[in-house]
């Protein structure tokens, strides 16, 4: 079930994106804290129950992909409709990390907070590129189904 605030997507594009070690624990982090909120408030409201039954599916299959990555050490991927979460798991850490430091904890929030902005910054860049190298592909006659882009 989609949320009014998510865009429907007929034609799907993947990202794949290359993270630093210091990325991938800031990025796991940002879904757990993201995940953490959606249980929350999925056990007041039933229709915020079905978006976290979902968020769950996308975070877990992105938890996935981190875990695997020692064997494709260059990044990993997720799908267009994926990204909406993405950035809202990554803007609702942002917002503890700004809490926590406002708190006066700095650590590892002040870092964290940086890192966080950075990736923020980076998955609409990288996914833009993608999307424009692949229609760039499709343009030059290749096959939809072949088409593949990092």
């Amino acid at each position: 079930m989609a949320r009014s605030d998510e865009p429907t997507v007929m034609t799907s594009y993947g990202l794949g994106i290359a993270f630093s070690d210091e990325e991938i624990l800031a990025l796991r982090r940002a879904l757990d804290h993201y995940l953490d909120r959606c249980r929350e408030q999925g056990k007041k409201n039933d229709e915020d129950w079905d978006f976290f039954v979902v968020t769950r599916r996308v975070v877990k299959r992105i938890e996935t992909e981190l875990r695997a990555r020692p064997k494709r050490p260059h990044g990993f991927g997720f799908l267009e409709s994926e990204m909406h979460r993405m950035k809202a798991a990554l803007a609702s850490y942002l917002e503890l990390c700004e809490k926590k430091i406002a708190q006066g904890v700095t650590l590892p929030f002040t870092a964290e907070r940086a890192i966080v902005k950075a990736i923020s910054a980076r998955i609409p860049e990288e996914f833009i590129r993608g999307v424009m190298e692949a229609d760039a592909e499709l343009a030059a006659g290749r096959n939809a189904d072949e088409v593949r882009f990092t």
